[in-house]
């Protein structure tokens, strides 16, 4: 039989989605036995307010929380390593990361970096760094304000390493995160460009699910859905 028949998909990420859903976190932590979480969110999302009902539910619950706000689009190895200070400093024991595909691949990072090595060179994965990651990561949980690259879900962090001046990616299966809340009400206030290139951006990866020469029936299927959806609601 032709192995073109065996497919194989990896979708460990539980995802949780409706109105108001990023304030389970107190919750969803609880799950994991967590109580000291890193919160990575970009400097404008928590100058916004988006973050203050959340940091209010933490704080009521005892959490303590330290707050990194130095994610930035295109995130650098440099703020890999900040944001791994960060998380050692602050003893904390969980990841939760507001914000877009870059703040959740930042994230990931930080995860996979506390729990295994101080340097990003030895888990690039051209560098065969897949198979350096074996060890037990803390939870992470992602709580996206874009609808683009669907990073909350997918095994792959883009870093931009600073040594040699271009992206670079980890790739693991259990890199996604542990649990993603997907809360539409934190995108109504998305500036209109930001929903345009986002939603651009969600539209090419269904594109290219669907166009890739190896078939997937499932990731076709999602594929076309998501097409479908984009092309009915992104112009609203």
């Amino acid at each position: 039989m032709s192995h073109e028949s065996h497919h194989q998909f990896f979708f460990p990420s539980t995802i949780e989605s409706g109105a108001g859903s990023h304030l389970l976190t107190v919750e969803r932590l609880a799950v994991f036995s967590a109580t000291r979480p890193l919160l990575v969110s970009p400097r404008s999302v928590a100058e916004s307010g988006k973050l203050d009902e959340l940091l209010d539910t933490l704080k009521s619950s005892g959490a303590n929380t330290r707050l990194f706000t130095e994610a930035r689009r295109n995130p650098t190895d440099k703020n890999v390593y900040a944001g791994t200070v960060a998380f050692q400093e602050g003893r904390c024991d969980s990841i939760v990361a507001v914000g877009g595909g870059s703040v959740i691949d930042l994230a990931k990072a930080v995860r996979i970096l506390v729990s295994h090595t101080a340097n990003l060179n030895d888990l690039y994965a051209d560098g065969g760094g897949t198979d350096r990651i074996r060890r037990p990561m803390p939870p992470l949980i992602a709580i996206p304000t874009t609808a683009g690259t669907g990073s909350e879900v997918s095994r792959t962090s883009v870093i931009t390493d600073t040594t040699q001046n271009r992206k670079r990616r980890v790739i693991h299966p259990r890199l996604s995160s542990s649990l993603a809340l997907l809360d539409p009400s934190l995108t109504l206030d998305l500036p209109p460009f930001l929903t345009k290139i986002t939603g651009a951006d969600a539209l090419s990866h269904c594109i290219e699910g669907y166009a890739a020469t190896t078939y997937h029936p499932i990731a076709d299927g999602i594929a076309l859905e998501g097409i479908r959806l984009i092309r009915k609601n992104l112009p609203l």
